[in-house]
């Protein structure tokens, strides 16, 4: 058996809706007269034909007949509407005594994710009377192995025809199909089987797409949408992307807000499934929707999905799935799930959202023109406090690896009314001595409702200076923008707490290379799911180190913790002298409404151990006792016990001529026990003390043996400070 098929587009352009018609012709049989019997017709429209997100009937949608108005083995007119028809067809049935007309129908798929089918139905004179001459046949669309769109006639009608004309559609909006994305020739092949050698016999036929041939170049547009723009305000956003009719299909998106725009993730329920599981995901777990307006031409479809939170790609701060009930008109094409990634940019703070855009599914080609989410959970999306303009955008990839980045600004209102009223404490601990090394502890509180935080500047107490030697390891920029600081230059931990997220973020401080400054900047690098990097400048302005973050990403925090190691490698020093008593640290700050809030934060010594003792005892020469440092805490009593063998000599000790009582920036007295010495502070004493008694104020009870000139023995002295601490020293020495 043989024939020949031929196609033919009613639209020459390419990547426009398109009618189709696809014309076969079938050989006489044997006998040379009545054509070959066929048991099957597989018509394999020309390559490039696509059945298209645009597809309508004649209702304006695309409307079905069910197979059981269709009635497919009934002689009897089908009773499919006129709103489900979308083309015409004649066939030519020489045993019914030539051309008969008709319609072809939408039909109803078998299952759900199938294309649609087609129902064709002739009749002589197109007649629907009862004992017309009619044929009716069913065709499956289906989309090949190679994405081919084919039309399959399976069960054919024993009475054999010569000649099948279908044609679908006539062009504009009520079509089903779309033509080539590009000029040129496109072959189609009907494959014929024979009813009674089951012999296959296959034909071509080329379309020729040649007019409008120069396709727009790729462009694509971003824009965001907010409900309320008030700043700092909770509040449904909306972003999305488009692109122009007829240029090439986007494929993948990345979505950039503004900086400062925000989501409560970590206080919303996650849902364990994700992929094509997702459709398992509860309404406690939606955070958004999302529109894809889908189509060529010019009137597309709209398709919504939720979006659900659900586990997140290793590096991600979160993750989604978009769950389509993908519908064109009453074609159901099952769920589409469209998987959805957040990620949080590690120096703004600002969110990208990238995900990427099927070309069809289920053998229907999806044309994306737009796709744009809308955050709209209630408390789920925080505005950025800072007014701005702020910049937000978009990277677009095309089907041919074309790239946009189309952008744009938003604006919010109030941000400079909002309350700003942030608290800073900071303490030096451990080696707080002259020339010590000590631990610095900060902590940043923030209230709720007040603007986030823009920049800050600390400036650390007078007699705080720069240990040179103790900062040669310094992590260059680069490396602490890819996070690959050695532990060299690490010289402290760093905590962030944010309203988004009841879990504290951990992360580390550095010492980094700053281009221009003399001095490394500290780099706060928080990683992990909230992953972060904040740098600051560090001078030293009047003889204070000064350090100052200009550029904090607009996040609502809450609490910020920094701690700098201390000890022998620590990078800060206590200048010599003793801890100044009217040391303070200045503290301001900058709001993201330029609000500035500033405090002066007095710097009380850290309590530490007083110097040991200084003590020489003799019978002959008397008492020296000496305290060159008290720990930098106020003395309020000091006694110093004598050991065995010695005793005061109370009626000469008691006189002033034979004492010496010195306790630097203080007012003191001396008293007087047997075996005891007792000096008591009237007035706050931090510095030293020095007790002298003159030759004569002591005596021994129990006198040297012979041939010794002195002995080894234990004084014992008490120090009580205002602070309710107490100190014992235990002072061995060689007394005469």
């Amino acid at each position: 058996m043989s024939g020949t098929v031929s196609f033919d587009t009613s639209e020459r352009r390419p990547d426009v809706p398109s009618g189709l018609s696809a014309d076969v012709t079938v050989d006489p049989g044997p006998d040379g007269v009545t054509p070959a019997s066929l048991s099957r017709l597989q018509v394999a429209f020309p390559d490039g034909v696509v059945l298209g997100a645009h597809a309508r009937s004649a209702s304006g949608e695309l409307s079905l007949c069910s197979p059981a108005a269709f009635a497919e083995s009934s002689a009897q007119a089908s009773g499919c509407s006129s709103a489900t028809a979308v083309g015409q067809v004649h066939v030519t049935v020489p045993s019914a005594g030539g051309v008969l007309s008709g319609t072809v129908y939408a039909g109803a798929p078998a299952s759900v994710g199938d294309l649609p089918a087609l129902f064709v139905e002739a009749a002589a004179g197109g007649s629907t009377a009862p004992g017309a001459a009619r044929v009716k046949l069913v065709a499956s669309l289906v989309s090949g192995g190679d994405g081919r769109l084919n039309a399959v006639f399976d069960h054919l009608p024993g009475a054999p025809f010569s000649d099948l004309d279908l044609d679908l559609g006539e062009g504009g909006p009520l079509t089903l199909v779309e033509t080539p994305p590009a000029c040129g020739a496109y072959a189609g092949v009907a494959t014929l089987t024979s009813a009674v050698t089951g012999n296959a016999f296959s034909s071509a036929s080329t379309i020729t797409i040649n007019q409008d041939c120069s396709r727009p170049a790729f462009n694509a547009s971003v824009g965001l949408a907010a409900a309320t723009r008030a700043a700092g305000a909770v509040g449904a956003t909306a972003v999305g992307v488009g692109r122009e009719d007829r240029t090439p299909r986007m494929r993948s998106v990345l979505l950039s807000g503004p900086s400062g725009l925000l989501a409560d993730i970590g206080g919303t329920p996650e849902c364990p499934y994700s992929g094509d599981a997702a459709v398992s995901c509860g309404a406690e777990t939606r955070i958004a929707g999302m529109t894809l307006t889908v189509g060529d031409g010019s009137a597309p479809h709209a398709v919504t999905a939720n979006v659900y939170l659900t586990p997140r790609a290793p590096g991600a701060v979160a993750g989604g799935s978009a769950v389509f009930d993908l519908r064109i008109g009453d074609l159901d094409l099952g769920t589409l799930v469209v998987p959805i990634r957040f990620d949080l940019r590690p120096t703004d703070a600002g969110i990208n959202v990238s995900f990427d855009l099927p070309a069809s599914y289920h053998g229907m080609s999806l044309d994306v023109r737009n796709a744009a989410l809308t955050f709209d959970r209630p408390g789920f999306t925080l505005n950025p406090s800072s007014c701005g303009p702020l910049g937000y955008s978009a990277t677009v990839v095309s089907e041919n690896g074309a790239v946009a980045t189309p952008g744009g600004q938003a604006t919010y209102d109030g941000c400079d009314t909002m309350p700003f009223a942030p608290t800073l404490s900071a303490t030096l601990t451990g080696e707080t001595q002259p020339l010590g090394h000590p631990n610095v502890s900060i902590a940043l509180n923030a209230r709720a409702g007040d603007s986030n935080l823009r920049g800050a500047t600390v400036t650390l107490p007078r007699g705080i200076a720069v240990d040179l030697k103790n900062i040669t390891n310094i992590c260059p920029m680069d490396q602490f923008n890819a996070v690959i600081c050695s532990a060299a230059t690490r010289i402290g931990t760093a905590t962030a707490r944010v309203a988004l997220t009841p879990d504290p973020i951990p992360g580390d401080v550095y010492l980094v290379r700053i281009p221009g400054q003399s001095l490394p900047g500290l780099g706060l690098s928080f990683t992990g799911r909230y992953s972060q990097r904040v740098l600051s400048v560090v001078q030293v302005v009047d003889n204070r180190i000064v350090v100052r973050f200009d550029s904090i990403p607009d996040l609502p925090l809450r609490r910020l913790d920094m701690d700098i190691t201390g000890g022998s490698g620590g990078p800060i020093q206590v200048s010599p002298g003793t801890c100044p008593a009217a040391a303070v640290w200045d503290a301001s700050f900058v709001a993201q409404g330029r609000q500035v809030s500033s405090h002066t934060i007095p710097s009380p010594c850290a309590p530490r151990d007083a110097k040991r003792s200084a003590i020489t005892l003799s019978s002959q020469f008397g008492l020296t006792w000496r305290i060159s440092d008290l720990g930098g805490r106020t003395l309020q009593a000091a006694k110093l016990t004598l050991p065995k063998g010695f005793e005061v000599v109370r009626a000469r000790a008691s006189r002033k001529q034979f004492q010496v009582l010195t306790v630097a920036g203080a007012k003191a007295k001396l008293s007087f026990s047997t075996q005891s010495v007792i000096v008591a502070a009237s007035t706050p004493a931090r510095q030293t003390l020095l007790v002298r008694l003159k030759a004569g104020s002591l005596k021994r009870t129990k006198p040297l043996r012979a041939g010794e000139t002195a002995k080894r023995v234990t004084v014992k002295v008490r120090l009580g400070f205002s602070d309710g601490t107490v100190q014992n020293q235990s002072i061995t020495v060689r007394a005469k």
